[in-house]
């Protein structure tokens, strides 16, 4: 019965912690506005990375690359700018 009882107040923990998460998603989702080809969060310039926030709900600031274009410092995509457009995405090896 308390092996029970453990399992059963493990599970509980386990889903509120699911449920917290959720809801943080949520709310940060609320914020994002999709800007071709990036993702940026109101108030905020500087934009994210597409795939960690696609793929992972990862909120990653892209590191602007002077005259290149962008970097993700998570998953090393480089979103290359051509003419002030984005015209190219490969990842850094």
């Amino acid at each position: 019965m308390e092996q029970e009882v453990f399992e059963l107040n493990h599970e509980n923990i386990s889903l509120k912690e699911k449920i917290l998460t959720i809801e943080n998603i949520n709310e940060i989702t609320s914020k994002m506005t999709f800007k071709s080809p990036f993702w940026y969060m109101n108030g905020d310039p500087i934009p994210y990375c597409p795939q960690c926030w696609e793929n992972n709900k990862k909120t990653i600031n892209l590191i602007d690359i002077q005259e290149y274009g962008f970097e993700c410092p998570n998953c090393n995509r480089r979103y290359v700018a051509v003419d002030g457009k984005v015209v190219n995405i490969r990842i850094k090896k």
